[in-house]
C-alpha cells in the first residue's frame, strides 16, 4: 500500500469516528466525505505553512550571505587600503569575522540560539554560486534552483571554487550544464524531489569524476597508476583505523 492510500485509509478511519451517523445509511457516507475532506484539508494547510517556513528561510539564507559578503569586502577593503590598513585580508580573517557574527546572535537578548545553525560559510557560498549562475542563464531561471540545492551544489567545491582571502568565486567547469538540466526539467513543469536531485547531483559528480580519471590516465599512464594505488592505501589505512577503533 502506497504511502497516499495509507494516508486516505487513516482519515477515512478518522472520518467515520466523527459522524455519530447509523453505520451504512447516506448521511453517514456523506458525512464520511465531509469529514475527510476537512482532514485533508488540515493536511494541506500544514503543508503550505511547512513550504512556506523552509522557502522563506532559504531566501532569508541567501539575502544574509549576500550582506555578508559585502560586509567582509569592506572589511577587506580596510585592510588592505593604503591609509592604515595592516596587511593582506586572509581566509583566517573570514573566520574570525564569521565568529563574530555568531557570537553577537548568541548574546541577543531578543534570541536564543546556538553557534551551529549560524552558518556563515553556507550562507555566503550559496549566494556567490547563485549569482555567478544568475550571470549564466537569468535571474527568472536561477530562482527555480532552491537555497537547499545551491548549498548542496556548493560544498565540497562542486560547482564552486571559492576563495575567503579573495572573496571570489568561479563556476567550476560542467556543473553549469547540470543545473541547466534541473532547471530545464522544472520548466518543462517536471517535479526534481530533494532525493532526484541529490540523486542526479551524485551521479553527476561519478561521471565527471570517471571521465577525470580517463583523462589523467591516458595523458600520465604511470603517475596515474601511482595516483590510484596512493588512494588504495590511504582507503586501507582509513579502514584499519575504523576496525581498529571498534575493537577498543
Amino acid at each position: 500500500m502506497s504511502q497516499n492510500q495509507v494516508q486516505n485509509q487513516v482519515q477515512t478511519e478518522a472520518a467515520k469516528a466523527q459522524t455519530g451517523a447509523a453505520p451504512g445509511t447516506a448521511e453517514e457516507a456523506a458525512r464520511i466525505e465531509a469529514a475527510s475532506a476537512q482532514l485533508a484539508d488540515g493536511v494541506s494547510k500544514i503543508r503550505d505553512l511547512i513550504v512556506a517556513k523552509f522557502t522563506d528561510e532559504g531566501t532569508r539564507n541567501l539575502s544574509i550571505g549576500a550582506e555578508v559578503l559585502a560586509d567582509l569586502l569592506t572589511l577587506k577593503h580596510h585592510f588592505e587600503s593604503s591609509n592604515g590598513g595592516r596587511g593582506t585580508f586572509t581566509s583566517g580573517d573570514f573566520d574570525k569575522r564569521g565568529l563574530e557574527y555568531r557570537t553577537a546572535v548568541r548574546l541577543s537578548d531578543s534570541l536564543t540560539v546556538s553557534l551551529s545553525p549560524i552558518r556563515v560559510d553556507d550562507w555566503v557560498r550559496s549566494s556567490v554560486l547563485r549569482s555567478l549562475v544568475a550571470a549564466e542563464i537569468g535571474e527568472d531561471r536561477a530562482a527555480r534552483i532552491s537555497y537547499w540545492e545551491y548549498r548542496s551544489l556548493s560544498s565540497s567545491t562542486r560547482a564552486l571554487s571559492f576563495s575567503k582571502s579573495d572573496l571570489v568565486g568561479i563556476l567550476n567547469p560542467g556543473w553549469l550544464d547540470f543545473i541547466k538540466s534541473i532547471v530545464t526539467s522544472r520548466e518543462t513543469g517536471k517535479r526534481v524531489a530533494a532525493e532526484t536531485f541529490e540523486k542526479s547531483l551524485e551521479a553527476w559528480e561519478t561521471a565527471r569524476k570517471k571521465a577525470a580519471d580517463e583523462r589523467d590516465r591516458a595523458d600520465d599512464p604511470e603517475g596515474f597508476d601511482k595516483k590510484l594505488a596512493a588512494e588504495e592505501r590511504r582507503i586501507e589505512r582509513r579502514e584499519n583505523q575504523s576496525l581498529s577503533t571498534s575493537l577498543t
